[in-house]
């Protein structure tokens, strides 16, 4: 309880910055929860702040030498409990600064794939395809007009901390298809319409650059995607199912480009 008395303030802050969108926003922090999370974010370039630490959970002396003595601050079982999102917990948190990329700053390799989402609601399924996105190789991952906010504690979760691996740009559709223009990428369309392509018998074999947009669950992509592109694609499945998870959609077609451009 004194532990707890003595950061009462600061406690209230992070809860809030956990629980809150608008105070990650406005504080610019964030929360990581886990050794292997607070490595990659560390990895990733982002800006440590704080580390807390519970003596209850967390065994792991040699891990400490990452970190200045200053940087930690030890807190009790109760506080720990009160900050934690997940029941499976190593008694480590990181409190970090945010920071966004932009479309100017993206880092572009020879052969980009980029994965375009536009209206994502879903804090599980970022960060699922955050993971993906790690496994495939794929050069940013772009979120247009998107109502999750990336470091969302569910999102860090799901993706098991490969959100600070992958570059993130979050911007409106407009803006993302004026520089697809500009940067001369091929677009497909991940959509279930009729006339669409197999992605098992269309050829990505080309090293051009590719971005493929996904769309939501609900509504699939918007009018403005269809009105300035027409290259469809779609995954074959039976007429019983009308729809896939939208991460599975997005492991089941990056790999199909991976094995094309790099296995056959």
């Amino acid at each position: 309880m004194r532990i707890y008395s003595i950061y009462n303030t600061t406690i209230k802050l992070l809860l809030n910055i956990k629980n809150k969108s608008k105070e990650r926003f406005l504080k610019k922090l964030f929360l990581v929860e886990g050794k292997k999370e607070i490595k990659k974010a560390l990895k990733g370039g982002y800006i440590l702040k704080k580390i807390f630490l519970c003596d209850d959970f967390f065994f792991s002396k040699k891990y400490l030498k990452f970190f200045k003595k200053k940087e930690i601050t030890k807190i009790s079982f109760k506080v720990f409990k009160k900050l934690a999102y997940r029941d499976n917990v190593d008694g480590i948190i990181g409190l970090f600064k945010i920071k966004y990329t932009s479309l100017k700053l993206l880092k572009i390799s020879p052969c980009p794939i980029f994965f375009i989402l536009e209206g994502i609601e879903k804090p599980g399924n970022l960060g699922a395809i955050l993971r993906i996105s790690s496994a495939l190789g794929i050069d940013a991952v772009i979120l247009c007009d998107s109502k999750v906010d990336f470091f969302n504690p569910n999102v860090i979760r799901s993706s098991v901390g490969y959100i600070f691996l992958n570059q993130i740009v979050k911007t409106s559709s407009k803006s993302v298809i004026k520089w697809i223009k500009k940067e001369k990428i091929i677009i497909l369309l991940a959509t279930p319409k009729k006339n669409s392509n197999n992605i098992y018998k269309k050829n990505f074999r080309l090293s051009d650059p590719v971005a493929i947009v996904f769309g939501t669950e609900s509504n699939g992509i918007s009018k403005i995607w269809f009105n300035e592109f027409n290259n469809n694609i779609q995954i074959p499945i039976k007429k019983t199912v009308d729809s896939l998870n939208l991460s599975s959609a997005a492991a089941i077609i990056g790999f199909e480009i991976l094995r094309q451009r790099y296995f056959i």
